[in-house]
């Protein structure tokens, strides 16, 4: 079973209500787990550079590809334990800000996440 840090709707972990550290497990641990994949930068790991997400490279600087994009999206969120198929990707570019919505097949069914991430230029 999937279990992370749980995180707030600024992506900050807190303490939950019974004085501890929040963790998320199960859906919520699978949804998570795929949000904070996602937040993480091709390059910006030390032990595993290629891996993270290109978003300068294929988005934000020079010519943009978002069906290169698209496919490291979908690798990343495939490599989440309990994702079993990613059934879609919808994405929008909107004044340097790159959103997406990923509907994800899970262990415990559909679920959709939502993610953006502001450009450089």
């Amino acid at each position: 079973m999937v279990k992370t840090f749980n995180t707030d709707e600024n992506n900050d972990i807190f303490i939950g209500t019974d004085g501890l550290l929040s963790i998320a497990e199960g859906e919520l641990g699978v949804m998570k787990a795929c949000e904070t994949a996602t937040y993480a930068q091709r390059g910006e790991m030390i032990l595993t550079r290629g891996l993270g997400m290109p978003n300068m490279e294929t988005v934000f600087a020079g010519v943009q590809n978002l069906s290169l994009w698209r496919e490291f999206l979908r690798t990343t969120l495939m490599s989440v334990a309990g994702v079993i198929s990613v059934k879609d990707i919808q994405i929008s570019i909107e004044k340097n800000v790159l959103s997406y919505t990923a509907t994800i097949k899970s262990e415990f069914g559909l679920q959709s996440i939502v993610g953006n991430f502001l450009g450089t230029q």
